[in-house]
């Protein structure tokens, strides 16, 4: 979903901030991994069809300064259509590298300057975006858990509960990442807070789909497996970095680095990505003790992996065998990682009277997934720097705050059901064995992204088309 202007402010190729504006795909410089794509090979598998949204077709520095939107470099993609904004003949969106479709045969662009195509697919339903199932029972909030250092002790059944960090030594919050290690098992019925400061809520023991919110973020270890309960999993701001190398650092709300982590695989799981300013989080964090301040000035972040197994179910919807998603959740069924849309390089609409929104010309009106402020480069109503500036303060957003990141090593990341990223974002596999693999197979599993950055080594992304696509929200059972 980049569009012209949206820009990535990470350089995979020499580990440094810089600007990839408007390019939605770069492929694999290297080859990468061509694994099976139906009976065929490719790095890029998309077999429900490819959207591209960028026009940008030169090399321009601040417009579409590092490549061209869908550069297949030296990888092989494919999917079932290729389709690109622009009229086919001038100010094109342009793909270069080998594109085929499910048959090996050379896949032709699509073009179309409708405008809708390339909307944020939420913004046609007037999508908002998923609420705190916590705050859907009549807004009660839930037990808060406090750590010293935000440790995790190792063999503990954690509650649904909120979870924050604070000083040993002076008890003072101070909004570092929660640190797993060990056993870890997450359960509304019989879980607790391990120690620490206790702050007694409205229980969620017989909550269908309960809420567990860790502010600063998680951090789980090599040694960690973590087992999840049907729930919603809020990662909610974050004051951690991650190097990667020279002077790249990004701003990270999830790490593994080795962990197992399991989800529940009748009713599934929701992760959400986002910080402490999310609707309905204020209420929430009424019931943490003390001076909030190292929570509240949390950024946004992204997600990092390295090494590891992760397995992971979106939404089922209630009407499926099995399932105990609440009805009221299942116009997002299928989501199965959700990161906020305020994370992101263009201003989305919000609520009336939220932070940011004084500033800029196009009055909020209301979380519907439209773009209502955006650099002076890109496309929408106000293209005021200044303006977007102020939106993206007031969003807690830093340069490198909307992705993620698979590090070298061998992350398998099974997830099945719907990622969302919002404009802006992007995904980085760098180079080593990277990727999302199901049992060794493709993942059904629909991404919407900003961008896709396939690195050297054996990174690839294959999919299988999903029955649950995200622009539709039917409750059918995902596999």
């Amino acid at each position: 979903m980049n569009h012209r202007g949206d820009c990535i402010r990470l350089d995979p190729a020499t580990a440094t901030n810089g600007e990839y504006c408007g390019v939605d795909y770069t492929g694999s410089p290297g080859g990468g991994n061509q694994t099976t794509c139906g009976s065929f090979n490719a790095n890029l598998c998309a077999p429900a069809g490819i959207v591209l949204s960028s026009q940008c077709n030169s090399k321009v520095t601040g417009t579409c300064d590092k490549g061209v939107a869908g550069d297949g470099k030296n990888g092989v993609q494919m999917g079932a259509t290729l389709t690109i904004m622009g009229n086919g003949t001038t100010d094109n969106g342009s793909v270069t590298g080998a594109w085929n479709n499910m048959s090996a045969n050379a896949l032709s662009p699509i073009y179309t300057t409708d405008a809708g195509t390339f909307q944020d697919p939420t913004a046609t339903h007037k999508t908002p975006q998923p609420p705190l199932a916590s705050e859907l029972n009549s807004g009660s909030r839930i037990p808060a858990c406090g750590l010293p250092d935000g440790i995790v002790p190792a063999n503990s059944v954690l509650g649904a509960y909120q979870y924050y960090s604070y000083d040993s030594t002076t008890r003072v919050i101070d909004g570092k990442q929660l640190q797993f290690s060990g056993d870890v098992t997450f359960s509304k019925s019989s879980g607790n807070c391990p120690g620490g400061i206790f702050t007694p809520g409205v229980s969620q023991g017989s909550s269908q789909f309960p809420t567990y919110i860790f502010y600063g973020g998680m951090n789980v270890g090599s040694s960690a497996n973590i087992t999840m309960d049907p729930g919603q999993y809020v990662m909610a701001g974050t004051k951690t970095q991650v190097n990667l190398g020279g002077n790249n650092n990004i701003d990270v709300v999830f790490q593994e680095q080795g962990a197992n982590i399991t989800g529940d695989s009748n009713t599934g799981t929701m992760w959400l990505f986002t910080d402490a300013d999310y609707p309905g989080m204020a209420n929430q964090l009424t019931l943490v003790p003390g001076d909030k301040t190292a929570i509240t000035n949390l950024t946004q972040g992204s997600l990092y992996f390295k090494d590891g197994s992760i397995n992971l179910n979106g939404l089922i919807g209630s009407a499926n065998t099995g399932s105990s998603l609440p009805p009221s959740l299942n116009a997002y069924s299928g989501i199965a990682w959700w990161q906020d849309r305020r994370n992101s390089d263009v201003g989305y609409n919000k609520a009336p009277g939220s932070a940011g929104c004084a500033a800029i010309s196009a009055a909020c009106t209301g979380d519907d997934g439209s773009v209502i402020v955006c650099g002076s480069t890109s496309d929408c109503g106000d293209h005021n720097n200044t303006h977007l500036a102020a939106m993206l303060q007031a969003n807690h957003v830093t340069k490198t705050s909307p992705g993620l990141v698979m590090d070298p090593g061998g992350a398998n990341i099974a997830v099945r059901g719907v990622y969302y990223q919002p404009r802006g974002a992007w995904m980085n596999f760098v180079a080593g064995n990277a990727g999302f693999t199901c049992n060794n197979a493709q993942c059904p599993l629909e991404i919407i992204t900003g961008a896709l950055l396939l690195d050297n080594g054996t990174v690839s992304l294959n999919l299988a088309g999903v029955t649950n696509p995200v622009i539709t929200y039917k409750p059918v059972l995902i596999h």
